[in-house]
């Protein structure tokens, strides 16, 4: 399963929750979110998301950016 893990602010994107995910067979994309421009954090994972929908599976968004999740659901 393709997952894009949005890490929460001031977190690291490699951290214990993807890297779980990622050992259990999970392809997980990381990206480096901005924690002083959440604008920029949004467009980022927005980004990402995109780039991964483009693929032979579909993208699933989990976190505990919970806010970036629901924006970048609309």
């Amino acid at each position: 399963m393709k997952i894009l893990f949005l890490h929460g602010w001031q977190s690291l994107p490699g951290g214990v929750k993807p890297s779980y995910l990622a050992r259990h067979g999970h392809q997980v994309l990381t990206p480096a979110l901005d924690d002083h421009d959440f604008t920029a954090a949004v467009a980022t994972a927005q980004a990402v998301f995109e780039w991964a929908r483009c693929g032979e599976s579909p993208a699933h968004a989990v976190g505990p950016a919970g806010l970036n999740s629901q924006r970048l659901a609309r």
